[in-house]
């Protein structure tokens, strides 16, 4: 199970690792969207902007992913995450197989395109980008704010303190794989030894 957000940076930075992973196993990979600023737990980007110029500068340096500055340019805005977890849990209820295509392609809007995706009206396009265009009504939707809520609660069930994380499910147990970023070329051949050594006929899933 891959818990994270669309608006973590961190996360953005992680994604190459994580669609690795979801081409690499014979088995679900499953995405719970934490919830890192959603609502009332929003800030204004006014506050945050010294902290992310330099965060986004240096993932981009570590991790190779591109970042686009203009998008912290943006004056009396919210940094509020609640939008696209709406959108990629409404992907993952009415096309499921686009899951982790939709969150990846929100946070390439929000980090590398400068695409402001608290905006409720560019998901007809980003969603469309990926052939996820049905699951639109749902995120337009109050549904989609419950269903997204319930992921940041089970999150929080879990006592998932940041993101990116991953954890597995083996035999009805969920075992944290890792907390935070960790470099595909670390985490790939760990994963590898972990899923030989306790897999058999699919036993396992990705969380």
């Amino acid at each position: 199970m891959y818990v994270g957000d669309p608006m973590c940076s961190w996360c953005w930075g992680f994604a190459p690792a994580v669609e690795a992973i979801a081409g690499r196993y014979p088995f679900p990979l499953d995405v719970i969207v934490g919830g890192l600023r959603p609502g009332p737990a929003a800030e204004p980007l006014d506050s945050l902007r010294p902290f992310l110029t330099k965060h986004w500068i240096e993932i981009e340096e570590r991790t190779g992913q591109p970042f686009d500055l203009a998008g912290l340019n943006r004056q009396d805005w919210m940094y509020d995450t609640e939008m696209p977890a709406r959108a990629v849990v409404a992907v993952r209820t009415d096309v499921p197989d686009l899951t982790l295509a939709s969150f990846v392609r929100i946070q390439r809007a929000f980090y590398a395109e400068a695409i402001d995706v608290t905006d409720p009206t560019v998901y007809g396009e980003l969603l469309s980008d990926i052939g996820a265009g049905a699951a639109l009504d749902l995120f337009r939707s109050e549904e989609s704010k419950r269903l997204a809520w319930e992921d940041f609660s089970l999150s929080r069930a879990w006592g998932i303190g940041g993101f990116p994380s991953l954890l597995v499910e083996h035999e009805d147990q969920l075992q944290i794989v890792t907390r935070g970023y960790v470099a595909p070329d670390t985490l790939l051949p760990g994963l590898d030894a972990w899923v030989q050594a306790n897999t058999t006929h699919g036993s396992a899933r990705l969380t």
